[in-house]
């Protein structure tokens, strides 16, 4: 393990505030709402790598428990691409040691096959459904497949889901996994990406008990987002009712190029789109000149909530955007400006990765903070992010930071939270967020990844007092 050390010196300890945590901002109280527990990791922040990694261990889902243990899904460095692996925390941060091999699983599955992790969800006997893409080509010219995978409870590899304990979930297409979540029955819903044209598309799949794709769902085994434009995808959310929603971003020609809009399609219990829900079964709004949807999250009425990032061309700066609909599809004139809630986190580009509501419907927002380091940009570490060149921000930006905002109900930001409603965590020489979640009794859990000056990444969880 590569944890931070304790320490009571007070040299060491002011070393490690300065470099790893983010100092309480100004005017916030140093136990409010917003700032890192204490009483988590070391000063709030839990840093590992997996064994073995080199110098690459990158988080990017989680599933924070009721009893406070968290699951961290990561990918670590395994020959041209990644292998997936699972990490499971006590309440207090330290790692499980009844968990797999002291508190981490990780399988590879080949010498020359990449497994990049999307999302994680319990199964039905409390163990951990995975779902990833698998590229069995070359980094130059990939060969990529949905797979999932499964673990016990106690994070032994189930050899007896699908084959060997690996499930390939065959689309007839290249295909990339994008996130997860669970219908009403407990089945996993994964969003993919495809290729289509020049471009890319893409729907909602759901796995069967055994691991093999639901040939009853959606059309053959897949829901496709509705409509003829190219779009990336992002999240799957499921409502009270049942029904599946998947957001993303629509492009004016094709992934690589600037986003337009956002956009959210709701499906039925089957995989058939819900065309009572916006117009044809999907809703699209265009917050500023340049938009990109990243996150869904359901409300407590039913009403989804698009994140992204707006980017107006006068400030040529990305902010944190909200779109709340209503439960038929429209724009929710209740919330913000005419159902849009703007704003910056930073000085600099703000981008968010995902959202969660709280006990008391605030929304919960996690991002990355970008900043211009043209020189950090040639040792970003290569995943299999997208079917084409991934993003659309100035590729001399480099994540700097974790950022969180809360919002409140009606889509202004909590003043009594961090500071002006939004915190921002510097951790290490940079550091990326892709992942939050919440709970009254467990505070609020960011997961991602941070480097070193040397570029060394490791597994990331902050946690926050709520």
């Amino acid at each position: 393990m590569n944890r931070i050390l304790a320490s009571v010196s007070a040299l060491l300890s002011t070393l490690i505030t300065a470099a790893l945590l983010v100092a309480t901002p100004a005017g916030a109280s140093p136990a409010g709402a917003g700032t890192l527990d204490p009483s988590f990791g070391e000063r709030g922040v839990a840093l590992d790598r997996f064994p073995d990694d080199q110098d690459l261990s990158l988080g990017s889902d989680q599933l924070l428990q009721s009893d406070g243990r968290t699951v961290l899904l990561g990918d670590a460095r395994h020959g041209f691409g990644l292998k997936s692996g699972l990490v499971r925390y006590l309440p207090d941060g330290s790692l499980d040691q009844s968990f797999g091999h002291e508190g981490m699983a990780v399988t590879a599955f080949g010498k020359r096959v990449s497994i990049e992790g999307a999302g994680v969800e319990r199964s039905a006997d409390g163990g951990y459904l995975v779902a990833a893409t698998r590229n069995t080509g070359t980094t130059e010219e990939p060969a990529y497949t949905v797979v999932t995978y499964r673990y016990s409870p106690t994070g032994k590899l189930d050899t007896t889901y699908g084959a060997k304990g690996l499930a390939v979930l065959d689309l007839g297409t290249p295909a990339i996994a994008r996130s997860t979540t669970t219908d009403k029955d407990g089945a996993l819903l994964i969003a993919v990406s495809m290729a289509a044209g020049q471009g890319e598309t893409g729907g909602i799949v759901r796995v069967a008990p055994n691991g093999s794709l639901d040939r009853l769902y959606g059309d053959h085994g897949i829901a496709p987002m509705p409509g003829s434009d190219a779009t990336r995808i992002s999240q799957v959310a499921v409502d009270s009712a049942g029904r599946a929603l998947l957001a993303g971003t629509t492009f004016r020609a094709e992934p690589g190029t600037e986003a337009t809009r956002q956009v959210v399609a709701r499906f039925q219990a089957d995989g058939q789109v819900d065309r009572s829900f916006g117009t044809d079964g999907r809703a699209m709004t265009e917050v500023a000149d340049i938009n990109a949807g990243a996150a869904l999250v359901i409300d407590c009425a039913d009403r989804p909530v698009v994140a992204g990032y707006a980017i107006a061309d006068e400030t040529a700066k990305a902010d944190f955007s909200l779109v709340r609909y209503t439960e038929n599809g429209e724009r929710d004139r209740d919330f913000g400006d005419a159902g849009i809630s703007t704003f910056p986190v930073s000085q600099d580009d703000d981008t968010p990765a995902a959202l969660v509501t709280d006990d008391q419907g605030r929304i919960l927002v996690a991002g990355t903070r970008w900043t211009e380091t043209p020189e950090s940009q040639l040792q970003r570490p290569a995943t299999a992010d997208g079917l084409t060149a991934s993003g659309s921000r100035p590729q001399a930006q480099e994540r700097s930071g974790f950022e969180l905002a809360r919002v409140s109900p009606s889509g202004e930001l909590d003043q009594s939270f961090g500071q002006g409603g939004s915190t921002v965590s510097p951790l290490q020489a940079g550091a990326a967020a892709f992942s939050i979640a919440t709970s009254p009794r467990h505070g609020i859990q960011i997961v991602g990844f941070s480097f070193t000056q040397d570029f060394v990444y490791s597994l990331t969880t902050a946690r926050y007092l709520s």
